[in-house]
C-alpha cells in the first residue's frame, strides 16, 4: 500500500470524525437531535470532554482501516469459512475498542451509541477496501461448506427448540438449599401425615406425579391451615422467590422462620458473602412444627411497593421432584459455588456497561463478549442462551471446515461425528448451568488456530485467534504453543511458517499486554490484577493441594469423563491416517496432560477436547474407504449417542 493511500485514509478517517463528533455534539442543528435522543447518543457537555469525544471517535473510525491493512490477505482468495472468521474477529475487537473509548471519555456506552460507531467502521472499512491496490476475491462456496452451513444453522434451531425452558431460566430460578429429603420415602416420613389447607391462590406445579403448589405475584399474607389426627411433628419448608432484599416471614404462632433473598448471602461463616444473585432470587426456610389437631401458619412476604415475588411449598418434596422439575424450567437446585459462577459471568459484562471501562477480571475477553450480548440482545441468561447455541453451531461448522482443509470431497455423512459433539457439548453445559462461560467461546477461537495452521496461509488469522484464545483462557497460551510445535513436527516444510505463525501471536499479545498495562496504571488497578491472575492460574485450579501422589491419581477419573462425552472415539485412533487427525489427536493428548492434574473436572473443562477429538477421528474416517470408513462411523455414532445419555 502506497504512502498516498495512507495519507488519504488518515484524512478519510478525520473528516469522517469529525463530522461524526459535530453531528453527535447537536452543533449542526436541531435536525439531528431526535434520532440522537432515540439512539441515546450523547457526548459530555464540557469542553475538554469534547475533545476527548472527538479524539475517540477518530480512534473508532480509523480502527476498522488499521486491522483491514494488518490482516487482509491481499494475494489470497477467501473462503466463506475466511469470511466468517473474520467477521467475527473485527466484531469482537471494534466492541472492545469501542466500548472502552466510550466509557473512557463519558459517554454512555448504550446499543445505540455503539451501532452508530459500529456503523461508521462499517462505511470507513467500505471506504478502504475500495481503494485497495489489490482486488480481494471471494471464491464460491463449496458443496461441502454450503452442507455444513445448513445442518450447522439446523443443529442451532434444534438446540434452541428442544431447550425452550431452560433457555428461559434465569439467574434467580437457581437456588442452593440444605437438607432437601433425597426420595419420596423420606419425604413422606419427614411430613409427619400432617395436610395442609390452602386458599384458592395456589397453584399447581407438576413434575412427573408429584404435584408442588405455589403462589405467583405473591404481595400481600396468606394463611395456611395444618391438621394431624392427634400430635404429629411436620417440617414445613418453602421457597421465597423475589427481588434481592425480600423476604418471607412464616409465623406458626410460637415457630417463626424468614428466607431472604441476599445478593451475597454466607453459607459458612469462615468463607464469607459469596456473590449469588444481582436482581432477584432465591432463598429457603425450613420449620419444624409440631401439630396437635390443627395449627395456622401466615406467610409474610416483605417487599417495596410495587414489588411481588413467588413462594413455593417444598413440604413433603423430596430433591428428585425438584430436579424433574429443573427439567422444565423451573427452580434448579445448584450449589452456592456454581450459582456463584454463572452470576460472576453475569455482572462482570454489566460491569463494562456500567461503571467500568476496562474488565479486572480474568481472563478478560469473554466479559467484553458478553456485554455485547448484553446491549446488542437483550440482559438476562436467555439472551446468552441463544448466544451459547449460536457458539455451538459456528464450533460444529468450523470443525468441519478444518477437515475440509485436507480432504475437500469428504462425504457429508462424515458430518455427523460433529454434529453430535455439538449435541453433546450442549449437554453437558446445559445441566449444571455453564452456558455462559467462556470455555464455549474458547473452544471456537481454538478451532479457529487449527483451521489457520492447516490452512498454512493466514499468520494474522492465526495470530489473531491465537491473542482470542489466551484470552478467554490463559491455558489458551499453552495450547497454541503445542499445536504450532505439532504442526511444525508434522509438516516440516512449513517450519518457517509456523514460526512467523508464533512471532505474529507473541506481537499479538505484546501489543494487548502493554494496552492492559496502560489501562492498569491508569485506573490504580495493576496490583488487583496481578492478584486475580495468580488466583485464575493456581488457588482457582489447584485449591492449594500441589501433592504430586494426589496429582497422579487425579487422570483415571478425568480421561474416563472425556471418553464418555466423545463416545469412546479415542478409540478409532488407533488407525489414524492424515496429518490433519495427527494434528488434533497430538493436541488433544498433549493439552489434556495438563488438564488431568487440576484438583477438579467441571464439565466445561472438557468442551475444547471434545472438539479435538472429533475433529481427529472425522478427518481419519475422511482418509479411509469402503468398510474401513463407515463401519467405524457407526460404532462412532453410537458411541456419541450413549455418551449424550449418560449425567456427568
Amino acid at each position: 500500500m502506497s504512502s498516498d493511500s495512507i495519507r488519504r485514509w488518515l484524512l478519510l478517517s478525520a473528516v469522517l470524525s469529525v463530522a461524526t463528533y459535530v453531528t453527535a455534539s447537536g452543533v449542526s442543528g436541531t435536525l439531528f437531535h431526535p434520532p440522537l435522543a432515540v439512539l441515546d447518543l450523547t457526548v459530555p457537555a464540557d469542553p475538554a470532554g469534547r475533545v476527548r469525544a472527538a479524539l475517540g471517535l477518530i480512534l473508532v473510525v480509523s480502527f476498522p482501516g488499521l486491522l483491514l491493512a494488518l490482516c487482509i490477505p491481499w494475494r489470497t482468495e477467501k473462503t466463506i469459512t475466511d469470511l466468517t472468521l473474520e467477521s467475527l474477529g473485527y466484531s469482537a475487537a471494534a466492541h472492545v475498542l469501542n466500548l472502552s473509548i466510550l466509557k473512557g471519555i463519558g459517554m454512555a456506552p448504550s446499543a445505540g451509541a455503539l451501532i452508530v460507531c459500529g456503523g461508521l467502521e462499517v462505511f470507513a472499512a467500505w471506504l478502504f477496501c475500495r481503494s485497495l491496490p489489490l482486488p480481494v476475491s471471494v471464491r464460491p462456496p463449496t458443496r461441502g461448506e454450503w452442507t455444513a452451513v445448513a445442518l450447522s444453522a439446523l443443529l442451532v434451531v434444534f438446540l434452541a427448540g428442544t431447550n425452550v425452558p431452560f433457555v428461559m431460566r434465569g439467574l434467580g430460578d437457581y437456588f442452593y438449599e440444605e437438607g432437601l429429603p433425597e426420595d419420596i420415602e423420606t419425604a413422606a416420613k419427614e411430613a409427619g401425615g400432617v395436610t395442609v389447607e390452602r386458599s384458592s391462590r395456589w397453584e399447581q406445579v407438576r413434575a412427573f406425579e408429584y404435584a408442588l403448589m405455589r403462589i405467583t405475584g405473591m404481595s400481600g399474607p396468606e394463611s395456611l391451615v395444618l391438621r394431624a389426627p392427634g400430635y404429629r411433628e411436620t417440617t414445613l419448608r418453602f421457597l421465597w422467590q423475589g427481588p434481592v432484599g425480600s423476604s418471607l416471614v412464616v409465623d406458626c404462632e410460637d415457630v417463626h422462620g424468614v428466607a431472604r433473598v441476599e445478593r451475597s448471602p454466607a453459607e459458612m461463616e469462615e468463607e464469607g458473602p459469596v456473590l449469588r444473585y444481582l436482581d432477584n432470587g432465591i432463598d429457603g426456610v425450613a420449620l419444624r412444627v409440631p401439630v396437635r389437631s390443627s395449627r395456622r401458619c401466615v406467610l409474610r412476604p416483605v417487599l417495596e411497593t410495587g414489588q411481588s415475588g413467588t413462594v413455593v411449598d417444598l413440604t413433603g418434596c423430596p430433591a428428585e421432584v425438584l430436579y424433574a422439575t429443573a427439567s422444565l424450567g423451573g427452580w434448579t437446585p445448584t450449589h452456592y459455588y456454581q450459582i456463584l459462577n454463572i452470576a460472576e459471568n453475569v455482572a462482570w459484562g454489566r460491569e463494562l456497561l456500567e461503571d467500568r471501562w476496562t474488565t479486572r477480571n480474568q481472563p478478560p475477553l469473554w466479559s467484553y463478549v458478553y456485554s455485547s450480548v448484553d446491549v446488542y440482545v437483550g440482559k438476562g441468561l436467555w439472551a446468552i442462551n441463544l448466544f451459547f447455541f449460536l457458539v455451538v453451531g459456528l464450533s460444529v461448522f468450523l470443525a468441519w471446515a478444518v477437515v475440509l482443509l485436507e480432504r475437500p470431497d469428504t462425504h457429508p455423512l462424515l458430518m455427523i461425528p460433529l454434529l453430535l459433539t455439538g449435541v453433546s457439548h450442549a449437554h453437558i453445559m446445559i445441566e449444571p448451568g455453564s452456558t455462559n462461560f467462556p470455555d464455549n467461546l474458547y473452544a471456537l477461537a481454538m478451532l479457529a488456530c487449527l483451521y489457520a495452521l492447516v490452512q498454512g496461509r493466514r499468520r494474522a488469522m492465526f495470530a489473531a485467534a491465537g491473542v482470542a484464545t489466551t484470552l478467554l483462557r490463559y491455558s489458551g497460551s499453552g495450547l497454541v504453543l503445542l499445536m504450532s510445535g505439532f504442526a511444525a513436527w508434522l509438516w516440516k516444510a512449513r517450519r518457517r511458517r509456523m514460526l512467523e505463525n508464533l512471532a505474529g501471536w507473541a506481537i499479538g499479545m505484546g501489543a494487548v499486554a502493554l494496552a492492559f498495562l496502560v489501562a492498569a496504571l491508569a485506573t490504580g488497578t495493576a496490583r488487583e490484577w496481578v492478584d486475580v491472575l495468580y488466583f485464575e492460574t493456581f488457588p482457582e485450579h489447584f485449591h492449594g493441594n500441589y501433592d504430586i501422589v494426589e496429582m497422579l491419581g487425579r487422570p483415571p477419573e478425568f480421561y474416563w469423563t472425556l471418553l464418555k462425552v466423545t463416545g469412546f472415539m479415542p478409540v478409532l485412533w488407533l488407525f489414524l491416517k492424515g496429518k490433519t487427525a495427527q494434528l488434533a489427536a497430538t493436541l488433544t493428548i498433549g493439552y489434556t496432560a495438563l488438564l488431568c492434574l487440576i484438583d477438579h473436572f467441571p464439565s466445561h473443562y472438557f468442551v475444547p477436547p471434545m472438539y479435538l477429538v472429533a475433529v481427529a477421528t472425522t478427518a481419519s474416517l475422511a482418509a479411509l474407504h469402503g468398510w474401513r470408513r463407515w463401519v467405524p462411523l457407526v460404532a462412532c455414532l453410537g458411541g456419541l449417542a450413549w455418551g449424550i445419555q449418560q449425567p456427568l
